[in-house]
């Protein structure tokens, strides 16, 4: 740990370094000035010009001293300064020796003290190379040799050729002077030699100044020896000449180096430069050289010296060559060797990383390299199965499959085939494998055979799920309709065997109702349950399969007879209306069936067809029953299906109409209000009645635009007929509002432009629900029930007493009107006492029940006398039927009794008048 003190003290001795680096600056101008000026006479001014280096060498030795006592420069870079010190010591020592010379004689030239100033060079180059190696480089290329030798070469040849020969052949030369001019022109070719090699292998020049400025001392000694060369050619040079000052100059590029070496920091990104950054440059830059000295006029050379010159162009082109075809050799070792690193990091990798596990397996059959991947295909780690009996690697059970599997990939005969088995994993987890091979026992790399093994076990688990998606139901898991369509035609291909196959068609009545009521949860579970009750009521051999939606099939494959049938069909429903447990609640089934059996002509289009014609005429004669096909039910089937596609195009093509029934106070008759009944004018079959398509629109979904044309049709009629009657107002228009329109999203929007366009009260418009949809438990429904009374209308139960009655939802809903069913009104004249009285009875526990709600109500299907005075006589006080009028045009209402009888009544009141729900008379209450 370095104490204070030696801090103080390193910093105190920078501070003097960069003195004395500034006053060596300061000191070659000095100097000029003073040889310029002659100050002092000859005497003064030739001391001045033999001793002015001294100084300035001192001065850089001291700093170079300086820098060598702390650790600013470790390793190479240390060596190389210590070379640097030596060479300015041998400098320092040579300029001393001179001086004297040149003072006493001035017989300097070709002396001992030549000997220590050549000295100089190869030491400073010294000093270049170790920093040359510090930055990276290396002399192990044969390149770097090449290189060298050919800028050598080059410049060794234009300095002589051009300065220093000269300058040897000048007359009064001795041959000492000669061999001094000599050693001048090689050392300053090796300075420069190494200065460039360091100069090339330098990277980041910014970071290197103290390199820099020893190069920049290297060309400043270089130019000063050649320009004291050439005036001593040119016989100009005398003490006192500015050419000394360059030495001062070098002097102080040193010093200015070695206090950078101080602060020195090198780039953080910096790396070693292995390969230099121009060394192709050197060579060329060499050889040309030599070439224009060759062909240069100011040369001048004839005999021996061109000889001379053609041997240095030759072998510097030689060298060049050589050069060449070493760079050409290492690269394409180098580019062998990266191709074959990266092909095999890449292999390597892929390998590593593959889901597929790749085996090798040597000569011995065992398992030669087992690649990462065996952990997660057969659960075992690779190290467990290295060197183990390739037999063994996938279990006992597989063993004679694998061994037989690799007998045919060695003899040749496997082409592109691949071997799937089923393993047991240590785990216990079935998995399943494609094992792919490859022989590559003449691969010295490989020396074996190569095993591809993957893991398919999600691909076959998806195969089996398409598969069971394509032929059964995913939520009852029963045959669906493509494979049950497929048993079928498979029966009926067997009908010439003397067997007989019947198809059951099943339809559960009434279960949108139960759908939309409990929501599609709850249907979901009730079609389940309901499945499983069919595949108990049927044989094993029969195929229980889900159409779709809540129709099912049976297909018995081979019966006796229609009674055998039958009594399948029997069971089934039997196992049907048993009580279901869904969310809590005890739900009722029944369900639609229709029966038919092949003969001998039968197709599988035909039996399935009509035994869903069959089914379809179990739901016209009320459900809750099985039906055996006849030759009728087809023609019915047809003709429904054509209304179905007929259906679709009657609302574009105009082709509904409404008609409105009376409805009317039961003691005066007069008219309190219209209930609208759709009808349709076919083209060709004339009025079509509503019980004939409104069910189909119903299944289909026309029963949305259906809906949505009779109550804005009706909407109109209904104020045009206000305004048309004598004390119109306060008359209802009643409107049917689907299950599937009441949750359909526009309703809300629908009656509101219904109402503001044509005027109507919003309070003479009464919504007719049926008590089915009522059952529905759904926040959804009771929302949009909550909107259409925030609307001002009215909403009215519709048949109510024959659906599922519950006290609940006729307080939960906003209900203003309970329409009674018209099976009640039936049993109120004829028939037995009894089953008039029990009729009475439910009548009355009906009104009292309204009354007690708040509600008024309203009997439909009144048809005699006796019918309206039985209700008059339990309090009901309004009713619709044919007593009163049958359904009929607008026009027709206009003159119908029930209306005559409201202008009659009108006029005969006097005072305030308020109107009920249902439209009747009142007087205010106070």
């Amino acid at each position: 740990m370095t104490s204070g003190a030696e801090l103080m003290g390193s910093g105190s001795g920078l501070r003097g370094s960069k003195l004395a680096v500034a006053g060596l600056w300061i000191y070659p101008i000095f100097v000029a000035a003073w040889l310029l000026g002659s100050w002092g006479g000859e005497g003064v001014t030739n001391i001045v010009a033999s001793y002015n280096p001294l100084l300035a060498q001192l001065a850089a030795i001291a700093v170079v001293l300086r820098l060598l006592t702390t650790k600013a420069a470790t390793g190479y870079r240390r060596l190389a300064w210590y070379f640097v010190l030596a060479a300015l010591v041998s400098d320092f020592l040579a300029s001393s020796a001179w001086a004297y010379l040149a003072l006493l004689d001035n017989s300097y030239y070709g002396t001992w003290v030549d000997a220590l100033y050549v000295l100089y060079y190869p030491l400073f180059a010294t000093g270049c190379v170790f920093l040359f190696k510090e930055q990276g480089g290396s002399f192990r290329r044969r390149r770097i040799w090449l290189d060298s030798a050919t800028f050598a070469l080059g410049l060794g040849t234009a300095l002589w050729v051009l300065i220093f020969g000269p300058a040897a052949k000048a007359a009064g030369h001795t041959d000492a002077s000669v061999i001094a001019t000599f050693g001048y022109s090689a050392g300053n070719t090796i300075t420069m030699v190494a200065a460039a090699l360091l100069f090339m292998q330098v990277m980041h020049w910014k970071s290197e100044r103290p390199t820099m400025l020893l190069l920049a001392s290297a060309a400043c000694t270089l130019v000063t020896d050649v320009w004291w060369v050439i005036a001593q050619i040119k016989g100009t040079y005398v003490l006192g000449a500015l050419i000394d000052v360059g030495y001062c100059v070098n002097s102080a590029f040193i010093a200015s180096a070695a206090l950078l070496e101080y602060s020195r920091v090198r780039a953080l990104d910096a790396e070693p430069n292995n390969e230099g950054n121009v060394y192709s440059f050197l060579p060329v830059f060499a050889v040309l050289m030599a070439i224009l000295l060759l062909f240069g006029e100011q040369v001048g050379t004839h005999g021996f010296e061109s000889t001379v010159l053609l041997a240095v162009v030759a072998a510097g082109a030689g060298l060049v060559v050589a050069r060449q075809m070493s760079v050409r050799h290492d690269v394409l070792r180098l580019n062998r060797a990266l191709a074959t690193r990266q092909t095999e990091a890449r292999l390597t990798e892929l390998v590593r990383r593959s889901s597929d596990l790749i085996v090798v397996i040597n000569v011995d059959g065992e398992l030669a390299y087992v690649s990462p991947a065996a952990e997660n295909v057969l659960g075992l780690p690779p190290e467990e199965l290295q060197h183990t009996p390739a037999l063994a690697m996938l279990g006992p059970d597989n063993e004679g499959r694998l061994q037989s599997f690799l007998r045919e990939l060695e003899a040749g005969n496997l082409g592109s085939a691949d071997l799937d088995v089923e393993l047991k994993t240590p785990g216990g987890e079935r998995r399943y494998l494609q094992i792919s091979g490859s022989d590559h026992r003449m691969s010295s790399a490989i020396a074996g055979l190569t095993l591809t093994i993957r893991d398919v076990t999600e691909h076959k688990r998806l195969e089996e799920q398409l598969r069971a998606l394509a032929f059964y139901d995913p939520l009852t898991l029963l045959a669906n309709r493509s494979l049950f369509s497929d048993r079928v035609h498979h029966a009926v291909d067997r009908i010439a065997d003397g067997l007989t196959p019947a198809v059951l068609f099943i339809d559960l009545d009434n279960f949108k109702n139960i759908n939309d009521g409990l929501g599609h949860s709850a249907g979901d579970k009730l079609l389940c349950a309901c499945a499983q009750r069919i595949v108990q009521g049927t044989r094993a051999a029969d195929t229980v399969a889900r159409l779709g939606g809540d129709e099912f099939a049976v297909l018995i494959d081979h019966t006796t007879g229609a009674d055998a049938v039958q009594a399948v069909a029997s069971h089934v429903l039997k196992a049907l209306t048993m009580p279901i447990d869904i969310e809590g609640r005890q739900l009722h089934v029944t369900a639609s069936i229709g029966i038919c059996l092949a003969g001998p002509q039968t197709t599988t289009e035909h039996l399935l067809r009509n035994a869903d014609a069959a089914m379809y005429r179990a739901k016209a004669l009320g459900k809750g029953q099985a039906v055996l096909f006849e030759a009728e039910m087809a023609t019915a089937a047809r003709r429904r299906l054509l209304i179905e596609q007929e259906l679709a195009a009657a609302v574009e093509r105009k082709e509904l109409f409404v008609h409105y029934q009376p409805i009317v106070d039961l003691k005066s008759a007069h008219l309190v209000g219209i209930e609208a009944l759709m009808r349709w004018q076919h083209p060709t079959r004339g009025v079509v009645m509503p019980a004939e398509f409104i069910p189909i629109s119903e299944e289909t979904g026309q029963i949305v635009p259906m809906s949505q044309w009779i109550l804005r049709q009706a909407c109109f009629d209904a104020a045009n007929l206000k305004r048309a009657i004598h004390h119109g107002e306060g008359l209802r228009l009643s409107v049917n509002i689907s299950g599937r329109y009441l949750q359909h999203k526009s309703i809300v929007e629908d009656i509101t432009a219904a109402l503001r366009d044509s005027g109507l009260d919003s309070d003479s418009l009464v919504l007719e629900v049926t008590e089915s949809l009522l059952l529905q438990e759904s926040p959804e429904l009771e929302r949009r029930l909550a909107e259409l009374k925030s609307l001002g209308v009215r909403l009215a139960l519709d048949d109510f007493g024959t659906g599922y009655s519950s006290l609940a939802y006729l307080h939960r809903f906003p209900l203003d009107v309970l329409k009674i069913d018209r099976s009640f009104i039936q049993q109120l004249s004829g028939g037995p006492d009894e089953k008039v009285k029990d009729a009475s009875a439910l009548a009355r526990a009906i009104l009292s029940l309204a009354e007690a709600l708040g509600l008024d109500t309203v009997a439909e299907g009144i048809e005699i006398e006796s019918q309206r005075e039985a209700l008059l006589k339990l309090g009901c006080q309004t009713g619709q039927g044919f007593t009163f009028g049958r359904p009929m045009p607008l026009g027709e209402l206009l003159t119908c009794h029930a209306a005559r009888r409201r202008e009659v009544l009108a006029e005969n009141m006097t005072g305030p008048v308020e109107f009920t729900a249902t439209g009747r008379f009142r007087r205010p209450t106070a």
